[in-house]
């Protein structure tokens, strides 16, 4: 059913989304290219959405979690390789070749079942081969993985397209992150020296970018930095030439105004007393839309280009701002969660940090009720109320 009027809505950015992966693309140079990630539906920007934009943009895969997703893109008319990064569980292989998918290895059993579907199909299948270097979470174990590799292109049902590795500490650690590269390094000179030589090897996320480019593979796999969630990842030591743009801003609008005596208790919990005669919005947007609860009392919003606070408990379904010192606020005005209103901001990152979390966990916990918009320009600014008519 269309939105006329979102209670609550992302307005998603494809220009921005655009412009960040050709910044990673030249940030790589070009002896490697870009497998978007858009796992999770696309960190809760609908991967529909993006994922038709990735290709557009020049990426040569991209990267889903599960069967699932993969259909998804798919059915949004992506015709590039889509790569599933998960381990993948019974009734899940069949959907491979009918789909044209591309999955991941992460053990010797994987690999006996994935030959089996190559078998009753009468057909070569591609297969990329996740490798442990120290994540320890899924994986071939390093020290087996040669034996594994070298044992699915001896069989000759599977193509080994790709190998591949994950930073745990890409951010953090830099000493364990090249213990991890240089491990990932090794099998790579083993493989080589037995005269295997896949199309793809990668092992960088958007941390591992930012530190290391490439790391000396073919591949990247960028995540966070594509939706600019960290807008100088990649520029704080390159220039303004990489700054990455926020693809994501999440409004709602206000569907209550409420005068409250000074002394009046507000919300679940008496958790906030107002200390003055006050004005409280209600926003239509609560936790299940993916308002953390944690930023009860702690958090702000801007309403017409002011910083409103959240007063009360965050609730289900609803959020209450003190709007007292905005000027001229009205019902039907938005209130921007995370985005631009006029001359303020509130960043995704300022976001998290108020609510004690990362800046993924908040983009994907996005409900479904929360109305995705594409919009082809910058983000609108919203301060003016002609702008909140429209946003709509």
């Amino acid at each position: 059913m269309p939105f006329l009027h979102p209670r609550a809505f992302a307005e998603i950015d494809l220009s921005a989304y655009r412009h960040n992966l050709r910044a990673i693309m030249k940030f790589i140079g070009p002896d490697a290219s870009v497998a978007a990630v858009l796992k999770a539906d696309a960190y809760g920007h609908s991967a529909k959405l993006l994922a038709p934009e990735a290709e557009a943009a020049g990426s040569k895969y991209v990267v889903v979690a599960d069967t699932l997703e993969a259909i998804e893109v798919r059915e949004a008319g992506v015709t590039i390789p889509v790569l599933i990064l998960g381990k993948l569980i019974p009734g899940e292989w069949d959907s491979l070749a009918e789909y044209d998918l591309t999955p991941t290895i992460h053990s010797r059993e994987e690999l006996s079942l994935f030959e089996n579907v190559a078998a009753r199909r009468g057909a070569r299948l591609k297969a990329h081969f996740k490798v442990n270097t120290g994540m320890n979470r899924l994986g071939l174990d390093y020290d087996e993985a040669f034996g594994v590799i070298e044992a699915a292109t001896r069989g000759g049902r599977i193509e080994v397209e790709g190998i591949y590795s994950h930073f745990s500490s890409a951010e953090s650690d830099e000493e364990y992150s090249r213990l991890q590269l240089e491990r990932f390094t090794a099998l790579r000179r083993m493989l080589s020296g037995a005269g295997i030589e896949p199309k793809y090897f990668h092992n960088s996320n958007s941390f591992g970018i930012s530190r290391y480019g490439a790391s000396g593979c073919n591949l990247v796999r960028p995540g966070l930095a594509t939706y600019g969630c960290v807008p100088d990842l990649l520029s704080k030591s390159h220039g303004k030439e990489f700054e990455l743009r926020p693809v994501l801003s999440l409004r709602s609008q206000i569907i209550h105004l409420r005068d409250v005596r000074k002394g009046a208790s507000i919300g679940y919990d008496r958790t906030h007393v107002a200390g003055r005669d006050s004005v409280i919005a209600t926003l239509s947007i609560g936790y299940h839309d993916g308002v953390p609860r944690s930023v009860s009392n702690v958090g702000s919003v801007l309403v017409l280009g002011e910083r409103a606070p959240v007063v009360g408990l965050v609730t289900m379904d609803y959020t209450l701002v003190d709007v007292t010192d905005v000027e001229g606020v009205r019902t039907g005005d938005l209130a921007t969660i995370i985005g631009v209103d006029g001359e303020r901001s509130i960043g995704i990152r300022e976001l998290a940090k108020t609510a004690g979390t990362i800046p993924y966990e908040l983009t994907t916990r996005l409900g479904r009720r929360v109305a995705r918009i594409p919009r082809g320009g910058a983000s609108v600014r919203i301060s003016k109320r002609s702008d909140a008519k429209s946003a709509g």
